[in-house]
């Protein structure tokens, strides 16, 4: 039996009659008479509030049929809210759609990605008049929560806005390639959360892996807060505690070694202490002899004390010993290991340290020592180097914005990638041994506003560039929307760079996160790549830090990775896709070990459904099986909204799971 399809509209009013559930809870002086629009004295900014029981944030906009006094200008305000602490924005007509007809009535339409940006339950509606309006009534005739966009309404850039979107996928079983389990990697994080993302891999990274001593469980905070040393002195922040925790959980490991040739001494020293500089910007509130390492003013860096101050010199024989120590613990777990973070950042992040920037020869001098004592300990060791933390790292030392002259600009007129990559090669044809395995680059979208984790704007401008921020890590045609300004095609750029530099490594992206992670916005972007870094052969990523649990970029992970809350994931074997271009549209296919094939399915439209037919001839017809949908904070919920001819409706901001089962076998 066929699933009953969900209704186009839920009515709140009819001409006088409320629709099922719904309660007046009055305010403003009104008339509610069955069979007649409601007459509502808006005066004195007075308002009307239409409730219900808690309803799930699953519609496309509101509706509103009134009609007013023409004084009254763009006087009405609209807003959802709930008895939770949830604050809903406040959304003015003016910035409605709206269909005009005669007699002076209108029908307003309001999106819910802007009345609930955050798709999160409601329980009530309320109008109020923001603008001073006299005692005439205003009538309203019709209020309806509706699925699907009025194809009488026109756009605020006028002309009416289709309701559905179509794209066809064809997917051919004959082009496919194997999909890296690490791609799916966390930077080490609670077990819960990361059991409830189904991550495949542990990270152990960020800025203060870089002075990490692994003989002391210490390491310096560096400009993340005051330069601090600090130790481990709660359980589980050790590095044997993240080993012993990532085998417990069968997730791979990779790791971090620092190759500043620094680490910290102790766990009490700090960067920019105040007996040697008692004027400081700010002091860390619970040490306050640790400072900011900024004038008062906050307008200049101080000048750091020597290294000793904080740091103890290490060489390759501490880095053998660790390697070895690690090796014993971790086992086949430990999957790579990777060459401290971010280096060209250095004289931001550890400029207690390291102030000045690190130089081209200075970072493959000290790539080609690390590697060096990493393999005299563990010889088949998996290694990423250079670690870039973005686009800009690529062509120089520095944060890529001229704040300081460049190693570039100062001594060599060649991109820094590509001329470390010549230098790894040349070195590693002398002594027959292969440095590095890995490109390692980081990923963080530049735009405003864009956040990391749970922050960010989620109004639908920023929600939208959000989105559209991922292209840079593929797209020719996409130019990045921040001071970047250029065309990264990050992943691609990477491959033409290893093809004539160093051919034969691979790509890791260490770190990456689109903030709103508890917004639609961000879970599509996060499933984007997820399904990108697959197509594209990447060989591992590692989300910063971990998706908090229970948010929309949690379940975009579980859409991957456990979809069905039984262990059912995309497969290990990556599909080709050739789907109409559609900007707002994806489709990523693959094929599970058991011969299932399993679709990931994005529609990025805030305000129009997409239908999508799938073609399968070219995997033989294979039939439906089930579907699961992400549209809203209840997570990936079962969706029979199956059409004939292998016709799926996703809805807007949605991610669909699409199961295949293989055709009978003959």
């Amino acid at each position: 039996m066929r699933a009953q399809a969900a209704p186009l509209e839920l009515t709140v009013l009819d001409n006088g009659t409320l629709g099922s559930g719904w309660k007046d809870l009055g305010w403003a002086v009104h008339e509610l008479v069955p069979g007649k629009p409601v007459r509502v004295d808006f005066s004195g900014s007075s308002g009307w509030i239409l409730a219900h029981e808690r309803l799930k944030p699953d519609f496309l906009g509101l509706l509103i049929r009134l009609r007013a006094p023409a004084s009254y200008g763009d006087f009405l305000e609209v807003n959802l809210d709930s008895r939770s602490a949830v604050i809903f924005p406040r959304v003015r007509m003016s910035g409605a759609a709206r269909a005009v007809e005669a007699d002076g009535w209108f029908t307003l339409w309001l999106p819910m990605t802007a009345l609930d940006p955050a798709k999160e339950p409601f329980d009530r509606v309320t109008l109020r008049a923001t603008a001073a309006v006299g005692v005439e009534r205003v009538e309203i005739a019709r209020i309806a929560l509706a699925v699907a966009t009025p194809s009488n309404v026109q756009s605020e850039r006028g002309g009416a806005t289709p309701a559905v979107r179509q794209v066809q996928a064809r997917i051919d079983c004959r082009q496919t390639h194997p999909i890296s389990p690490l791609i799916y990697g966390v930077l080490s994080g609670e077990p819960a959360i990361a059991a409830d993302t189904s991550a495949t891999a542990y990270r152990w990274g960020g800025n203060t892996r870089t002075r990490y001593n692994f003989k002391l469980d210490a390491w310096n905070t560096g400009s993340d807060y005051y330069f601090r040393n600090v130790k481990a002195d709660r359980p589980g922040l050790g590095w044997k505690a993240f080993v012993e925790s990532a085998r417990a959980e069968h997730r791979q490991i990779a790791f971090t070694l620092p190759i500043i040739g620094w680490v910290a001494k102790d766990a009490i020293s700090c960067g920019f202490p105040a007996s040697r500089h008692p004027q400081q910007h700010a002091t860390d509130p619970y040490l306050p002899v640790c400072g900011d390492g900024l004038s008062p003013d906050g307008s200049i860096k101080l000048m750091p004390g020597p290294p000793g101050q904080t740091s103890i010199a290490i060489g390759p024989e501490w880095t053998q010993d660790w390697t070895r120590q690690l090796r014993a613990a971790a086992g086949p777990a430990l999957s790579m290991y990777m060459l401290d973070n971010e280096p060209t950042l250095w004289n931001s992040t550890h400029r207690d340290l390291h102030p000045a920037q690190v130089t081209y020869e200075e970072l493959l001098q000290l790539t080609l020592e690390s590697s060096a004592a990493i393999r005299v300990a563990d010889p088949g060791a998996r290694i990423a180097g250079f670690t870039g933390w973005g686009y800009s790292s690529i062509f120089d030392t520095g944060d890529g914005r001229g704040a300081a002259p460049t190693e570039r600009a100062r001594q060599v007129d060649t991109a820094l990638l590509p001329w470390w990559l010549a230098k790894l090669k040349e070195h590693d044809r002398k002594t027959g041994k292969r440095s590095v395995d890995y490109v390692d680059m980081h990923f963080y979208p530049q735009g405003a506003n864009i956040g990391m984790g749970a922050n960010g704007g989620t109004d639908t401008e920023t929600a939208m560039r959000r989105i559209r921020s991922v292209r840079a890590l593929w797209d020719p045609s996409y130019k990045d929307e921040s001071w970047i300004n250029d065309a990264q095609q990050l992943i691609p750029r990477l491959r033409r760079l290893i093809a004539q530099g160093y051919p034969g490594l691979g790509i890791v992206i260490g770190e990456y996160n689109f903030g709103g992670e508890k917004h639609i916005s961000g879970a599509l972007a996060l499933a984007e790549t997820l399904g990108r870094f697959g197509v594209l052969g990447v060989d591992g990523a590692f989300y910063f830090s971990w998706p908090e649990k229970g948010s929309l970029a949690a379940w975009a992970f579980k859409a991957f990775r456990n979809y069905d809350g039984k262990g059912a994931a995309f497969g290990n074997e990556s599909i080709e896709v050739a789907a109409d271009p559609d900007p707002l549209a994806s489709v990523f296919a693959s094929r599970a070990p058991d011969g299932k094939l399993v679709l990931i399915a994005l529609n990025s439209d805030p305000e129009r459904g997409l239908e999508l037919k799938i073609d399968g001839k070219l995997c033989g017809s294979p039939s439906p099986g089930r579907n699961f949908t992400l549209s809203g904070a209840d997570g990936l919920q079962p969706d029979p909204a199956v059409r004939d001819g292998g016709r799926y409706r996703l809805r807007p901001w949605s991610i669909s799971v699409i199961e295949l089962n293989p055709p009978a076998k003959k």
